[in-house]
């Protein structure tokens, strides 16, 4: 007579020595209780962790033999038998003065012996350790990352007021050259003053923000801190299932590099965060594949994923402050991703890849001496008169470019002006030569650096100088300082730019 087909038939393959076999190589914990509550199987794992013999456990319940941590638990195992249902939980339970975090699964077993409870158990303490780190650490990089866009917030306020500074003490600077009465005279210089006064409280509203920013550059293992970042998410991307039920595989394809100066605390929630972003955008599965590549003064980091991607419409935005996708986003990491590879000399750039899905690009520069083109002979000592310098004002402020301009020019230097980075680049392209080039860091289409650079490429010696009404971060190493002599706050200090224009600064 044929059995039904809903009668289970043991595999005949499967000896009931390998299901002993399997039973005691299952690394966590097993047990089998009758439907009174009293054990007839115990794996050597929970024989270890309660320090009790099989003797002492077969034939026992819970209230009866196990520490008081472990008692109370006999309502699930009824649950599951009364619902025929698996009963899972996740349990706290201390063990050897340590907290143990459990998973666990009670089920019901129907056999001709009669009904019983099974039970496993997996630890998960040191993936709940990982999570709470992690939590930790978001919430570290929240309250920063909320902080610099303050900073940052105050930084374009600050920088308005400063060119604004800047334009009034010049003017000033020009009447002070005009024929006054005393009293007039006097009322000019108590203006100046509460002028400088302003400027000061907004530096010191630079010291406040840029007060984070003080530690020094480290000389780190960039392939290790991009291993210990894959370490710390390990359980939240590759071992935990998708909202679809998916899984997510990392590949680490990053060969051994040369050191690097940064910061490996904040390049490990860099990566960490890149990695969150990619399983989000992976709701069914996929891959993220880490590489790095070593070129001849920099190196290059790419974090892959192969899921939804990003629209194009939104590639500009990404690395905004607070700019977010997700209903339970910040908006903060990938701005705090910039700010971190800023400081530290380097980039980050995100793109769609042609088979599917995003990449992030992250650029270190490598440690090199960058030389300063020399100055011309003439720079080392001071001249006899000042009108023999030709300065090339860069500024996209009217009223600042224009008080300047007339404030060197009563010191007869020969002054041209360019009210844009096109602008500069074609007067400097041209025959003319300059001694000197000052040039506002924020313009508009094209900044400060972006100019710097091109000068850099023509030999003419003109000693190049940034001008910002506030002052960026920038790491003491960043290759971006070979290519200017000095950065020089808004409002100008007159004295010190006339003593750099004579070559004596």
């Amino acid at each position: 007579m044929a059995k039904s087909s809903d009668t289970p038939i043991a595999d005949p393959s499967v000896s009931p020595d390998l299901l002993v076999s399997f039973l005691k190589s299952f690394p966590g914990r097993a047990w089998i209780k009758d439907s009174a509550g009293r054990y007839i199987y115990a794996s050597d794992s929970l024989l270890a962790a309660f320090a009790l013999t099989r003797e002492e456990v077969i034939g026992a319940t819970n209230d009866s033999k196990f520490p008081s941590y472990a008692r109370g638990r006999s309502r699930s195992d009824q649950l599951a038998l009364s619902s025929g249902q698996p009963q899972r939980s996740t349990e706290v339970i201390r063990e050897h003065g340590q907290s143990r975090y459990l998973f666990i699964v009670r089920f019901p077993i129907d056999s001709a012996e009669g009904r019983f409870v099974g039970g496993l158990a997996i630890e998960m303490t040191e993936e709940v350790s990982a999570l709470e780190g992690l939590h930790r650490v978001n919430q570290q990089l929240f309250r920063s990352e909320r902080l610099r866009s303050v900073g940052e917030l105050a930084s374009g306020i600050a920088h308005d007021i400063n060119n604004s500074l800047n334009a009034m003490l010049l003017g000033i600077e020009l009447l002070r050259n005009e024929e006054v009465d005393s009293t007039l005279s006097r009322r000019i210089e108590r203006l100046c003053r509460v002028m400088k006064d302003a400027a000061s409280r907004v530096t010191r509203l630079q010291d406040v923000v840029h007060e984070r920013f003080d530690e020094p550059l480290e000389s780190i293992d960039l392939r290790r801190v991009i291993e210990e970042a894959v370490e710390m998410v390990h359980f939240v991307v590759e071992k935990s299932p998708t909202p679809t039920g998916g899984t997510i595989k990392v590949s680490f394809e990053v060969p051994s590099l040369p050191p690097i100066l940064g910061y490996s605390a904040e390049l490990r929630h860099v990566f960490a965060n890149l990695l969150l972003n990619a399983r989000d955008a992976l709701p069914s599965g996929g891959n993220i594949v880490i590489t790095g590549e070593l070129l001849a003064d920099a190196i290059v980091i790419s974090v892959a994923d192969d899921g939804v991607g990003i629209q194009p419409d939104l590639l500009a935005k990404i690395f905004d402050p607070l700019f977010t996708t997700k209903n339970t986003g910040t908006g903060l990491g990938l701005s705090m991703a910039r700010d971190v590879m800023t400081r530290m000399g380097g980039s980050i750039s995100a793109d769609n890849r042609q088979q599917g899905g995003a990449i992030f690009n992250l650029c270190f520069p490598l440690r090199r001496v960058v030389s300063r083109p020399e100055s011309p002979a003439h720079d080392s000592q001071p001249v006899a008169s000042a009108s023999s310098h030709s300065i090339l004002i860069i500024d996209d402020y009217e009223d600042s470019l224009n008080s300047l301009k007339a404030v060197l020019e009563l010191r007869g230097q020969n002054v041209e002006t360019a009210s844009s980075g096109k602008e500069a680049l074609a007067k400097i392209q041209s025959d003319a030569t300059y001694d000197v080039i000052l040039c506002d860091l924020n313009l508009k289409e094209m900044d400060g650096w972006t100019i710097a650079e091109e000068v850099s490429r023509i030999a003419n010696g003109a000693r190049f100088y940034l001008l910002t009404g506030w002052l960026p971060d920038l790491a003491e190493n960043d290759p971006k300082r070979a290519l200017v002599r000095d950065i020089l706050s808004k409002p100008i200090d007159l004295e010190r730019l006339f003593r750099i224009i004579d070559g004596i600064d």
